[in-house]
């Protein structure tokens, strides 16, 4: 009886260990006329990372199939590894793929990824089954792929950087610009061939806005002095006067030389002096012109009046033409003499 049961428990036990050893032998893909029909794509890799014959294959994350054998083809000098999936035959792949390997943290055999745009699936291509022409993939490590997404996500901030440092290379330009704008300089660096800066500029124009103030003050104190205008003004209209009766006293005598005919040293004794009053207030005239023209104090505003600056060049003008008059006279007088006729 006891020789029953220990029989029997090592039957069950045995039983067990095969159906547990073909349980694994299907895991790796030995029992593949067992697994239905299946149709077979290859891919090429330019690195096996970690597949081996009986790894998994999926498409966009869900198991189509597994690798019948991951072997070398050196003759592919850009993709040496030739890995051929066996794929359910009712898993159409569709056209295009990127073939992806997921090795995994913990050991173990890695995962080939199938990755498609979700669009694919609705334009009808897929691949043949049983197709000779391998799909092109690239097997990159996890530094690598880190990387890679690193360089994608950083991309637009690279181009920020990039615009940035433009932008900052171009503010510096201005502000060293504005440096040299700003820098101290003298008329004796313009002197030497510098270019004036800004600083220079706003230095002139706060010298000339100080000489225009200076100029109303000038002109406030003169406007504002009522008496020396006063003055000025009787002083040019008693020239006016006298410059008229000069003007009318050499008329007087040049008639009286056309209708008489008197002793000529007599008559140049008596137009003499009057001439030289004449000549005397002609330059006395002349000198307060000259200080009201070339004077640095509020006369020279004065003649910023019409009325007294023009009275005052009509009576110079005319004095100078009566002495001229009295000249011609006293010439004519000189040389051909008078006879009075009564």
């Amino acid at each position: 009886m006891q020789s029953r049961i220990r029989d029997l428990v090592t039957g069950f036990v045995s039983l067990v260990g095969m159906v547990g050893f073909a349980m694994l032998l299907m895991m790796f893909g030995e029992f593949q006329f067992l697994e239905g029909n299946r149709y077979t794509l290859t891919i090429a890799l330019n690195d096996a990372g970690g597949l081996r014959a009986g790894s998994t294959v999926t498409l966009n994350g869900v198991p189509i199939g597994r690798l019948d054998t991951v072997e070398l083809a050196p003759e592919d000098t850009a993709h040496p590894v030739r890995a051929v999936a066996s794929i359910e035959a009712s898993k159409a792949v569709p056209r295009p793929v990127q073939p992806q390997i997921v090795a995994s943290l913990l050991g173990g055999s890695a995962v080939l990824q199938l990755q498609a745009d979700p669009a694919a699936f609705a334009s009808g291509q897929f691949y043949t089954p049983n197709e000779s022409t391998p799909i092109l993939g690239e097997y990159r490590t996890m530094i690598e792929e880190l990387s890679a997404q690193l360089d994608e996500r950083m991309a637009s901030v690279l181009d920020s950087l990039a615009s940035f440092r433009t932008f900052a290379d171009t503010y510096t330009e201005v502000g060293r610009n504005l440096n040299d704008l700003l820098q101290p300089q003298t008329e004796q660096d313009v002197a030497a061939g510098q270019s004036p800066n800004l600083r220079l500029a706003v230095a002139r124009f706060n010298g000339a806005l100080e000489d225009a103030r200076e100029a109303i003050r000038l002109a406030n104190g003169w406007l504002g002095d009522e008496q020396l205008r006063a003055d000025f003004g009787e002083a040019v209209r008693n020239a006016n006067t006298l410059i008229v009766n000069a003007t009318e006293t050499m008329n007087r005598y040049t008639a009286l030389a056309d209708s008489l005919d008197v002793d000529a040293k007599a008559l140049v004794d008596r137009v003499t002096p009057v001439a030289d009053e004449m000549a005397q207030t002609l330059q006395e005239v002349r000198r307060v012109a000259t200080m009201a023209t070339s004077g640095k104090g509020t006369v020279t505003r004065l003649l910023q009046n019409p009325d007294l600056y023009d009275a005052l060049t009509d009576a110079a003008r005319r004095l100078d033409e009566a002495i001229k008059q009295v000249n011609l006279l006293l010439e004519k007088i000189k040389q051909e003499g008078l006879k009075v006729e009564f």
